[in-house]
């Protein structure tokens, strides 16, 4: 991969983080928008897509809310419809994603996953002690 074609891209997780696994295939897709920090007011977020472990990683860590650094690349993809039609369209694939802050989903849930994850303390009852008179 080229360096003209890769960058980064700071800012939100706007939408909910899918995955999928197509039919026939050892591939995992995972797919959300991002809002950069610097877009203008009103503009529109930019669909990413990440595959296999990266991506199920994001899927797995991140949430809408979250503040990410993604570092990416641009793939151009083609293919045909059922009516034979060609077909293309460009993709911004993630290769690594870092978490700067987590948005109010992800604290909320990493908050649960740490009740959950802490061993209950059990209360054990004093034993009564007989006097003998």
């Amino acid at each position: 991969m080229s360096s003209c074609n890769t960058g980064s891209i700071t800012g939100r997780i706007v939408s909910d983080v899918a995955i999928r696994y197509p039919k026939d295939s050892r591939v995992s897709i995972t797919e959300f928008r991002i809002q950069p920090d610097d877009a203008p007011e009103g503009a529109s977020a930019i669909p990413v897509i990440a595959y296999n472990g990266v991506g199920e990683g994001i899927h797995k860590l991140r949430n809408q809310g979250d503040l990410v650094t993604l570092t990416t690349h641009v793939e151009y993809n083609t293919w045909r419809t059922e009516d034979g039609e060609p077909r293309g369209r460009h993709q911004i694939v993630v290769g690594y994603c870092h978490c700067h802050t987590l948005g109010k989903i992800s604290a909320r849930k990493r908050a649960e996953e740490q009740l959950q994850q802490q061993p209950k303390k059990v209360v054990k009852a004093p034993k009564e002690v007989a006097t003998v008179s």
